[in-house]
């Protein structure tokens, strides 16, 4: 999986947002991303305190694709 833009801003100093597009390295069902989506939303909570997450998926749709890359 790889994060291939992602925007992060702040509503106030503790309410944080975070938006991303995620090429998959393989076309996965829905129910499939949501399980990937989840575990973004509960690391990016945990580690970072952003607690309003927007996840777009897609099957190779980007050229560059080397900007995130972690097994979830």
């Amino acid at each position: 999986m790889t994060a291939w833009y992602q925007y992060i801003w702040s509503l106030s100093d503790k309410d944080f947002h975070f938006e991303s597009h995620v090429n998959l390295e393989k076309d996965l069902e829905v129910s499939k991303t949501a399980v990937i989506r989840f575990r973004m939303e509960q690391i990016l909570h945990d580690k970072f305190n952003i607690g309003h997450v927007t996840v777009q998926f897609e099957y190779d749709e980007c050229d560059d694709k080397g900007i995130i890359n972690e097994d979830v």
